[in-house]
């Protein structure tokens, strides 16, 4: 199997991850740096409140997140098809 842009299996991994929707904060931060580098993925934070009522409830926790740009995506989706 050719390597997608010259990545190792691990950062494939979590490239794979990423783009199909799994958690994407999981994973070591050098292989998500690596990636971020590459302009394969980008960073972006997201706010997250608890569940309650109360007023810890309404502080929200902000924290990092990726995404991958919609044209890598569609790429990297043709890439996944013809070396699955």
């Amino acid at each position: 199997m050719t390597s997608y842009k010259r990545l190792t299996k691990k950062q494939i991994e979590v490239l794979s991850c990423i783009a199909f929707g799994g958690e994407d904060n999981m994973h070591h931060p050098a292989t998500l740096k690596a990636l971020e580098d590459k302009g394969l993925i980008v960073a972006c934070e997201v706010k997250i409140y608890g569940k309650g009522n109360s007023p810890i409830d309404r502080i929200p926790m902000i924290v990092k997140r990726y995404e991958m740009p919609i044209s890598e995506h569609i790429e990297f989706c043709r890439w996944c098809s013809e070396n699955c």
